[in-house]
């Protein structure tokens, strides 16, 4: 135990913060009976925060029951096994168990918008799309992987990333698009295409992508993603929405070359997003 703040909440309710070690989550674990199902994803995202030092001290911790079982926390404490690493935590303890019906139960969850908004940063709505599906692909390019990771980053990782982004985001994506056009992994191309690519050519991508209008025949892969999207044949599964990413990398790869093709290949190259440091 750290700081011994330990205060009377309720006549039966009790909190303090104590230093949560590896161990006492493993034995405070063994007393989780008939919780929700356990999310690896969520536990590997907070594994990697404790094991960066990003773990924060919060409202939200640990909670028992008055009969000893755990209420609440059980992602927390296998992230602190996983990370097999202590943090410190609030510990509530004596809930009733009619309080299982509130648990988790207030308003909607906060989005990454939103907890960019807390720290001071503003994204436009109409940027975030293109800032997440870039996320995604940065990931994959780090990890050398052939598929996108679904699980959502940590706000620390993903407000570094915006902000090295930025240029490229502002670039591909500078005002709220047509709606019937306005297709994340297309602007998403396009912004990874900008940090090695022909930046003036990529101007023009995008009025062709958007106007629908083929100024020379060297402009049609363009046109051919204008009409894939207005089509609307976009799978919103991660995997569809990576393949139209993949195409989009063709449309725009062969816009730059004013090589002419008859249909788009979702091949697995794409455009080297630069490292971000601190991620």
């Amino acid at each position: 135990m750290v700081r011994s703040i330990k205060q009377q909440v309720g006549s039966d309710i009790v909190s303090q913060v104590m230093t949560i070690t590896p161990e006492l989550a493993k034995e405070w674990l063994s007393k989780n009976v008939n919780n929700r199902r356990l999310s690896v994803a969520a536990i590997d995202r907070l594994a990697s925060m404790i094991e960066r030092g990003l773990w924060q001290l919060s409202h939200q911790g640990i909670a028992f029951y008055e009969d000893d079982t755990l209420a609440d926390g059980q992602h927390r404490l296998s992230a602190i096994v996983k990370a097999n690493k202590a943090v410190q935590s609030i510990v509530v303890y004596g809930l009733k168990g009619s309080a299982n019906g509130i648990i988790d139960q207030g308003g909607r969850v906060r989005t990454l918008a939103d907890n960019l908004a807390f720290e001071g940063k503003t994204v436009p709505t109409w940027q975030m799309s293109t800032y997440r599906t870039l996320y995604l692909e940065y990931r994959r390019q780090q990890t050398d992987s052939s598929v996108w990771d679904p699980t959502p980053p940590n706000t620390h990782d993903f407000s570094l990333f915006c902000d090295d982004m930025k240029g490229a985001v502002d670039f591909a994506i500078p005002t709220r698009p047509r709606r019937d056009l306005g297709n994340a992994q297309v602007f998403t191309a396009v912004a990874a295409a900008w940090f090695t690519k022909d930046r003036d050519r990529l101007k023009e991508y995008l009025n062709v992508y958007i106007t629908g209008i083929c100024p020379e025949a060297g402009d049609h892969p363009a046109i051919l993603m204008n009409r894939f999207v207005l089509a609307r044949r976009v799978d919103g599964s991660i995997a569809g929405r990576l393949e139209v990413f993949r195409k989009a990398c063709c449309s725009v790869r062969n816009f730059l070359t004013r090589t002419q093709i008859v249909n788009l290949q979702p091949g697995r190259e794409s455009f080297s997003i630069p490292k971000v440091n601190g991620i």
